[in-house]
Parts: C-alpha cells; structure tokens; sequence
C-alpha cells in the first residue's frame, strides 16, 4: 500500500501531466458515455468550456450524419468491454465547425467499475491538405481538357469553392482603364449559380490597392476589419459577405483579375487555405493564358494564310503583266526581280509588328532604298505618321517603286541634280477622312508624254487604287512627273 504522501504526490503528478498534455484528454463513463473529466486541450479542440462537456453525453460533439458510427461504438462500450482502439473520428465544435481528429481510445472494467480514456488529436489541418492536394490535381486534369476562357473560370470557382467549404467563390476581370471588375461565372454553395455582375473598382479603393501590389487579401471578421479596409468592410457587409479571401492575378505587373472566396459568417483563413487559394488562382490563370495562346496561333495561322494568298496572288499578277509580250526578256527579267524584292521589303516592314499594319514612312523609305544613291536631297519625305493596312501598304510599295523606277530611266532620278518629293496629309471629312499623297519630281530632263503605256503605268495608276478604294492621276507638268492620290484614310488602313 502506498503511503498518504506518496500517493498525493502521483495524484500531483498525474494532473499536471494531464492538464499539461498536448492532445485533447477525456475520461468517461462508457456505458452513460458522459464525461467525467477533461483536460485544457481538449476544451480547446471542441471550442467549448468544461462546464459545457463535464456531465455531458459525450454524442453532442459528433455530427449527426455520423450518429450510426456513433452509436456503433457506443453499444460496444456499454458491454463493459476492454478496449484498446486507434481511429479516426469527425466532431462538431461548439461553433458548429466539422474538425478531424485521431483518437486513441482506452476502455477496461477495474472492479465493478468500468473506466474509459480517449486522447484526441486534431489533425483537420491535416486532412484538409490532402483534400486540397486531390482538388489540384483534379483542378489540372479538368483544365487540360477546357478550351474556353468561361469553362476554366466556372470549374475554378466550382472547385475552390468547394474544398474550402465557402458561401461563395468566383473570378473577377480586372479592367483597370475603365475602372471595372466583371464576374461572369460564380459559384454558391446553395447551387444557384449568381448573375453575372459587374463592379466599380472605386467601391473597393482599400482592396483593389491592395491587389494592385501583388497582396493576398485575407480577411477572417469583415466586422471587426482595420481602419484601412473599413470603407470597403461596410460595402461586403451590406452584401453578405463577412469573411473573404482575394488573391490577385498580375500581368507584366499589372493586375488583370481577381480569384476570390467568401464567407456569410466569420473565418479563420489558415495557412494552408491560402496557399491553396495561390496554388488554384495560378493554375487557372496558366489554364487561361492558355487558351488566349491557342487563339492567337489560330488568329496568326489565318493572318498568315490570308496573306500568302493575297501575296501569291499579287506575284501571279505582276509575273503575268511583267513578261506578257515582251520583247527584251533580259529586261523583262530585271523589271520583274526589282518589283518583287520590292513586295518583299513591304513585306519586311509588316512582319516587324504585331500586328498586319505598317507606318506610311517606313513603307515609302522601303521602297524607294532600291534607287537611293546616297546623293543629300534625292528624295524628300515629308508627312503625319499614319498606320496603313496590310493591302495597301504592298500596293504603296509597288507604286512607289514604279514612280521610282520610271524616274530613273526617264525623269528626275536620272540626272545627278535631280531630286523627288513624296507628300502627304489627311483631309477631315463629314463621313470619312481623305488622304492625299503627291509625287513630285524636279530637276529632270523635260517631260514627255508617253505614246504607250505599259504595265507600270496600269500599276502606278490602278494598283493602288483598287487597293483603297480611291484616285490616282499622273500629270505630266513642265517641272516633272507628279502623281496624286486621294483615298478614304479608312480604305488606306483597313487590315483585310
């Protein structure tokens, strides 16, 4: 027999030990299955004081869906079996939050008494992140199989929603200039999908700051929100939401959208969450840039087929007309080279961009580089800074090379002192913009109209105008050559 002194001294020992554990300690009566004792942790784990467990049937704390697992064990206990069994068991706390927890369970019958043990560790967190370990995976394999923008944002929302256990989750596109955030595709816990809605980022000048700097925006009581977020706490509030996770989608820097959850009570946003919340806003911008990958191929591959039609056409055109009765191939052959390498160059300068469009200077300067001789003044440039279309920029080059190419043989070009001025500018109209372009050349040998006209002449004075729609006249003046044009600005910068 253990002395008084002794045994006060183990009793001391077993309280601290028990009070001090870091698991969640309860003894009960397995046959009424109340509580008896329990520790600290415990109360912790539950959220509930021990005045709300002691006396207790230990059933209030499972979920009803689980009330036939329960009760299972519960007979089990109740026979005065002795028992030593390691599980895993779901509780609701206090707040009404389903936990998991290992429980390791000790039940054996000293005397005519009958003790149990169970020592309870939550291990939510831990589950949790296998849960959410399975959406990703199940997130990647969906997207992979997507091919629109609206597709990949409904599953993402679908998804995060539902692993976090959310009143709602959604995506925003971010349209900084105009000052919106439109979500077309949300999802709701309750099944009814949300309207599509648009917002004013100035409703929300404290978030959306916040995003803008690249800033996860985790926000576990919107009631009890920091002075910097009150205004935009007011805002959730009036709408419903009480807790809210927001991480922003940049672009080169600059936020684009917005990957969200919300809550219709207050929430702890763990670690975990966040991280998953990162981890799915990442995957599904990938999954969105994508699909605008895919259709700027398909844009691009029918952009290039339609300009090598177009371009295989206008080849056919020009080796047509350039060899038909002649009677010098040796210059018919020359004649054809200059025009094409001249198409080339024009084609040169559309390549250089994005998109099938090019400066009217860079197109002229191109052009005429084929009979530049580097004298000062040859040939001056003087004009606004206009983008033309793809279709008139090869007609322009061509021109341009045919004016050159006949200054050369017979005007301005072919004498040392003589020099060209190519010109233009945009006349405003009640419908459309006019632009005028002249050629003009000074300092040649007299000009003389010609008995014949070739097929530079039919290209200088059609090509261009069948292009865009406008004139093209060819004036031999006593100075030299000049040559005018006036089209509609749209016809020049159409890109079909």
């Amino acid at each position: 027999m253990l002395d008084v002194t002794v045994r006060s001294q183990l009793e001391a020992q077993f309280r601290a030990v028990f009070e001090g554990a870091n698991v969640g300690i309860v003894q009960f009566d397995p046959r009424s299955v109340l509580a008896l004792r329990v520790n600290a942790k415990l109360c912790e784990i539950w959220g509930a004081p021990e005045s709300e467990i002691v006396g207790r049937s230990l059933a209030q704390w499972t979920p009803t869906e689980d009330a036939a697992e329960r009760e299972a064990l519960h007979r089990r206990l109740a026979t005065g079996e002795t028992m030593q069994d390691r599980f895993e068991k779901r509780y609701r706390r206090r707040d009404g939050r389903i936990i998991w927890a290992r429980v390791n369970l000790v039940s054996q019958t000293l005397g005519d008494s009958v003790h149990a043990t169970a020592m309870i560790e939550d291990i939510t967190e831990e589950k949790l992140a296998d849960v959410r370990r399975e959406a990703l995976i199940n997130l990647g394999d969906r997207l992979r199989d997507l091919r629109s923008n609206s597709d990949i944002v409904a599953v993402t929302a679908e998804i995060l929603g539902r692993t976090l256990g959310a009143t709602r989750a959604g995506y925003g596109m971010v349209d900084l200039t105009a000052g919106l955030l439109t979500v077309a595709h949300s999802w709701s816990f309750d099944g009814q999908a949300p309207p599509a809605r648009t917002m004013k980022l100035d409703e929300f000048p404290a978030s959306i700051a916040s995003l803008q700097r690249g800033e996860v925006l985790a926000v576990p009581d919107l009631g009890a929100a920091r002075e910097t977020l009150e205004a935009d706490a007011k805002l959730y509030i009036a709408r419903g939401v009480r807790a809210v996770i927001s991480v922003p989608l940049l672009q080169r820097g600059r936020l684009v959208g917005v990957l969200y959850a919300t809550e219709a009570s207050p929430r702890f946003w763990t670690h975990g969450e966040v991280a998953f919340v990162r981890e799915v806003a990442e995957r599904a911008w990938s999954g969105l840039t994508r699909i605008e990958a895919d259709e700027q191929q398909r844009i691009l591959n029918r952009e290039l087929s339609h300009r090598m039609k177009n371009t295989l056409a206008m080849v056919q055109a020009i080796a047509s007309q350039s060899l038909r009765n002649v009677t010098d191939i040796e210059a018919a052959k020359h004649a054809l080279a200059a025009r094409l390498i001249a198409l080339g160059k024009a084609h040169d300068i559309l390549l250089t961009g994005e998109r099938e469009s090019a400066g009217i200077a860079a197109v002229v300067t191109s052009a005429l580089s084929l009979h530049d001789d580097h004298q000062p003044g040859r040939f001056h440039l003087n004009g606004p800074e206009i983008v033309i279309g793809s279709k008139a920029a090869l007609s322009l080059a061509l021109m341009m090379h045919e004016l050159a190419t006949n200054a050369a043989k017979y005007g301005a070009l072919s004498r040392s002192d003589g020099r060209v001025t190519v010109e233009w500018s945009v006349v405003p109209g009640d419908e459309d913009d006019t632009l005028h372009l002249r050629w003009t050349e000074q300092g040649g040998p007299p000009v003389v109209t010609p008995s014949t006209r070739g097929f530079g002449s039919r290209l200088i004075e059609r090509g261009l105008a069948g292009a865009v729609g406008g004139e093209v006249s060819i004036a031999y003046e006593p100075d030299g050559l000049v040559c005018r044009v006036a089209a509609p600005l749209t016809g020049f910068q159409a890109t079909l």
